[in-house]
């Protein structure tokens, strides 16, 4: 029997969208699914401008931050099915403006493949120093210019680390992977991106453009204070190829009618099947077996099933896009609030829904067995500096302390978003150093992180790797 919920199966759909739109309080919520190429979900809900008092509709433009960073790897695989370039080509082969060079001179050169899979050596921000700077991170704010990738960067982007030590995710690798695009092409990365993807897919309304080119049709982004939604300062995206983009709930079925039908929708096609599909390939695992990172895509699995999204998240506004691609359906949401992910927790749920799972992933009564948990205890230290990766600081404070306490396998760190206790629970029977932490609080609010252990050539655990920042933690003392 097939799992997938058809149209006539739309009440649970609704009855997520409606759950996150009250439990979150969210101020506007879009969100939409598609089997096939069919669409099964098109919810529109809440205020699209408070003050102006606008509702939000299909047709409402929203930010969708890094989901953008999804049109970058198409332009960028439409390139290599065209022969322009190959994934293994070196980044400076195809820069005309500035170079991307270690400081070592010994160091292997950056790969197209690497900026691909956040596997350069570039972080995010570049430079710690721009952590003091915020329209550097964050963009300057409405009516401001957005300096040029040259000015931003000069002659010469320097990656913090060789390429493939470390995970870390680079804003900035897009951004480079967005001026490859414009260099081969000799056109300027957004035309390019509306002539080659939007226009072939009927996304017309898909720009670039500051405020989505029409106040009037674009969503305010809100943070509330003392629960009152306020305006968040509008900024223009530094990096536009990292997260510049604005679409609507009607253009994004569209896009992921072409992410579930081989390339193509209704109106057109911009890859080919076998192309799109190695997208969703791993091309990078945790602990070297459980499927992260494919090209741009997040990787992940949900009983079984394969599943590949991507999050964006910019001031005042959060978007999801999940995918599961072996049956071909896929959902969208997008806020304009930032609410520790509500957006891609329900594009995730919402998959799930359609592939017959219960909504919620794991059952908190499963526990480790208690002689494979006893083998995993100990301190982890994070293999590189906090200024070498922020975000891994971020979650972990640079330590990990993983222990056996009441039957329960928990994780914890001394700072950072981990510093609450975390139970790790099993996530497959034939993996039994594969786990999951359920987060909450402070950035996600409700949110699952993969945690994968891993052994060396005398089977003995040495490391583990977190999903979410990719970050690998050496145990101490081993």
């Amino acid at each position: 029997m097939n799992p997938l919920r058809t149209e006539h199966d739309s009440d649970p759909l609704n009855a997520l969208v409606d759950a996150t739109m009250q439990a979150r309080g969210l101020v506007g919520l879009a969100a939409g699914a598609v089997v096939g190429a069919k669409p099964v979900l098109a919810r529109a809900i809440g205020q699209a401008n408070v003050e102006a008092g606008r509702t939000v509709t299909p047709e409402t433009r929203f930010r969708i931050a890094s989901v953008t960073k999804t049109f970058t790897a198409v332009a960028l695989m439409q390139l290599v099915e065209q022969g322009r370039v190959s994934l293994d080509d070196a980044v400076n082969d195809h820069l005309k403006l500035f170079r991307v060079e270690h400081r070592d001179p010994k160091v292997p050169p950056v790969l197209i493949r690497h900026l691909l899979t956040h596997s350069s050596g570039l972080t995010d921000p570049l430079r710690s120093r721009d952590l003091l700077d915020p329209s550097r991170v964050f963009g300057p704010k409405d009516g401001r210019p957005v300096p040029s990738l040259t000015v931003r960067y000069g002659r010469v982007v320097r990656p913090r680390l060789s390429p493939e030590r470390e995970w870390m995710y680079s804003n900035d690798g897009f951004a480079i992977l967005g001026q490859v695009v414009e260099d081969i092409t000799a056109t300027p990365y957004a035309q390019y991106v509306t002539e080659a993807i939007f226009l072939p897919l009927g996304m017309t309304r898909t720009n670039f453009e500051p405020h989505g080119g029409d106040q009037n049709s674009v969503a305010v982004g809100y943070r509330l204070k003392r629960s009152i939604a306020r305006p968040v300062a509008y900024r223009n995206v530094p990096v536009l190829a990292a997260g510049g983009a604005f679409s609507t709930l009607e253009d994004m079925l569209l896009y992921m009618e072409a992410l579930c039908g081989g390339g193509a929708n209704r109106h057109g096609r911009v890859l080919q099947p076998e192309t799109l599909s190695a997208m969703f390939e791993p091309h990078r695992c945790l602990g070297g077996r459980v499927p992260y990172q494919g090209w741009c895509f997040f990787l992940d699995s949900e009983e079984r099933h394969r599943v590949a999204s991507h999050p964006g998240d910019l001031a005042g506004f959060e978007a999801g896009l999940t995918l599961a691609p072996d049956i071909g359906s896929a959902a969208f949401a997008v806020a304009n609030r930032h609410a520790g992910g509500a957006a891609q927790r329900l594009s995730l749920q919402l998959v799930r829904s359609l592939l017959g799972l219960s909504p919620n992933q794991l059952d908190g009564n499963v526990r480790a067995p208690a002689d494979v948990a006893e083998e995993l205890v100990g301190d982890y230290r994070a293999a590189v500096s906090a200024t070498t990766n922020p975000r891994s600081f971020m979650m972990a404070g640079g330590r990990l302390r993983v222990r056996y306490e009441d039957g329960k396998l928990v994780m914890r760190s001394r700072l950072g978003v981990l510093h609450s206790p975390r139970a790790l629970k099993p996530v497959a029977s034939e993996d039994p150093l594969w786990y999951r932490a359920h987060l909450h609080g402070f950035y996600f609010e409700d949110t699952d992180m993969n945690v994968v252990f891993a052994a060396n050539s005398h089977g003995r655990v040495d490391h583990l790797e977190l999903g979410l920042v990719g970050s690998r933690f050496d145990r101490v003392g081993h």
